[in-house]
């Protein structure tokens, strides 16, 4: 496959929730670093912020570090939004590198969802909102790449939403400046923000999509009706 066919068949395999499928679209050593940089994160934020109540006790406030903060982040719960189900190092250490992955494509789409469909308020207090007959879909036009030396490759790729408003004919013939202007202004919308993501060449010269929090998972993402 060629760089833009890799990209193009992981958001594929994100959307069907193929999380072994898009473990081999990816770059083995690219999922290890990715693991080792969520990891070394979640360790300092562990050391930092995770201290237990009878630690805070034996803390000198004087000789504490400058930039030591009290209560003010829960560090599994921040592992927790980074990674669906998981709160502690041990489970993150544990874990293999493709799944650690998934799981963080997993808790973004669960961040997705809620902005999609933001949870109902009642006298009760917030509640989720129903997750059966509905999926989330990631909507990419891939639109090709660029060769960054002999081993690395830059695929564009832009969100797939339709022009809003009346269909735009071509050319620019018999229009008023209103018209282009409105006609632009309704493009550059859904058009102006292509990202990229970074594929390498692999010892077989097959390409495979490099994990990285770049990846961008929100422009275009729907909740649909999957019943």
């Amino acid at each position: 496959m060629t760089p833009a066919e890799v990209v193009q068949a992981a958001f594929d395999a994100i959307n069907l929730e193929d999380w072994g499928g898009l473990a081999r679209l990816c770059d083995p050593v690219g999922l290890r670093l990715f693991k080792e940089e969520i990891l070394d994160q979640s360790a300092e934020t562990f050391r930092r912020f995770g201290k237990s109540a009878d630690a805070l006790l034996e803390i000198d406030l004087e000789d504490a570090d400058d930039d030591f903060d009290f209560g003010l982040v829960d560090p599994g719960e921040a592992l927790g939004r980074e990674l669906l189900n998981v709160t502690t190092l041990e489970q993150l250490q544990e874990m293999d590198p493709a799944r650690v992955f998934a799981r963080w494509i997993q808790a973004k789409s669960c961040r997705q969802r809620r902005i999609l469909k933001p949870p109902e308020e009642s006298w009760r207090g917030p509640a989720d909102p129903p997750l059966s007959g509905t999926a989330l879909v990631y909507s990419f036009a891939v639109l090709g790449w660029v060769n960054d030396g002999a081993d690395l490759a830059h695929v564009l790729y832009r969100n797939d939403r339709d022009i809003p408003g009346k269909p735009i004919v071509g050319g620019i013939e018999h229009k008023t400046d209103a018209e282009q202007e409105d006609e632009l202004g309704r493009i550059l919308c859904v058009r102006s923000f292509p990202v990229t993501a970074l594929c390498r060449r692999q010892g077989d010269n097959s390409w495979k999509l490099i994990a990285s929090r770049d990846l961008y998972l929100v422009a275009s993402v729907e909740l649909i009706d999957a019943s």
